[in-house]
């Protein structure tokens, strides 16, 4: 009786573990997440629940993240935002008189350059090719020596391109232009190397490097996302709350005296390049 029993509940984990898995499918086919998708509590699995999956990290905005076991589902767009305008590129070994440089601003940088070329699915997998990052950047060298948090990060990008729709291969003109803007990006924000890099041979990008705030770089990337995936303003954000009016976008500051803010709490506008001239741009509940 005993061994019967195991046996049905072994069958009955096996059945729910099936389930769970059509339901990622159909969620990634929608590219809609669900706002009643709750994962169990860090200390307790059930018998019908997931086995357990690792430790979480807590994102920007409150929610349960397993890095080693990403799902589509849990992957919101405000978090990779958060996260990459934090961040600064190069380990943050820039200059001493360059305050910050974003991975969320390089990102801006090569969604524009296929944007202006009229390259739009380039542009869409170029703005989100550093999403796996959204905890942290690791430099080249450490990175390439160690396989084990390439493949971490291979499946949370796995997961980003599932839940936005974007194949999962990165495209080669991506991985070519993510090189050419490393000279771009040196001039900008390093000082003088001590030995060539390993790029010299390429030619830049000519991207314009503007070192954003983190306030401004995390408006900019938010203002691609919505006009390189306009299709995801439909979909409820930040569990599951009715999604906010889209603000309009401009693509100049605003004339002397509007001043908008760009915090997405308020109905501000998305700085899509260019941050406001002095002075404009603050919003009194942001001081």
């Amino acid at each position: 009786m005993t061994r019967i029993s195991l046996q049905m509940c072994a069958r009955l984990v096996e059945l729910r573990r099936g389930l769970v898995e059509l339901r990622r499918e159909l969620e990634r086919r929608l590219r809609k997440p669900t706002a009643d998708r709750l994962l169990p509590t860090a200390d307790y699995v059930s018998l019908f629940d997931e086995a357990p999956r690792g430790q979480w990290a807590q994102t920007a905005s409150g929610r349960m993240f397993y890095p080693l076991d990403p799902r589509p589902e849990e992957i919101f767009i405000e978090d990779i935002a958060d996260g990459l305008a934090r961040l600064c590129r190069y380990g943050g070994q820039i200059r001493r008189d360059v305050e910050h440089y974003s991975v969320a601003e390089h990102s801006v940088c090569l969604a524009r350059y296929f944007a202006a070329r009229g390259e739009r699915a380039l542009a869409r997998w170029a703005l989100l090719h550093d999403a796996g990052e959204l905890f942290g950047e690791m430099i080249r060298p450490i990175k390439s020596a160690t396989p084990d948090y390439r493949a971490i990060e291979a499946r949370i990008m796995a997961a980003v391109c599932d839940r936005f729709g974007l194949p999962r291969d990165e495209p080669r003109e991506v991985k070519q232009a993510d090189l050419r803007i490393l000279l771009d990006e040196r001039d900008a924000v390093m000082a003088t190397p001590p030995a060539p890099w390993d790029v010299d041979g390429l030619e830049p990008l000519g991207a314009v490097i503007l070192c954003y705030s983190q306030a401004m770089a995390r408006a900019a990337f938010l203002h691609w996302f919505w006009e390189l995936f306009p299709e995801e303003r439909a979909y409820p954000r930040f569990g599951g709350a009715a999604a906010r009016p889209t603000p309009a976008l401009r693509a100049d500051p605003p004339p002397q005296g509007e001043g908008e803010c760009v915090d997405w709490r308020h109905q501000g506008v998305y700085w899509p390049a260019d941050p406001p001239p002095q002075g404009e741009g603050e919003c009194p509940d942001c001081r």
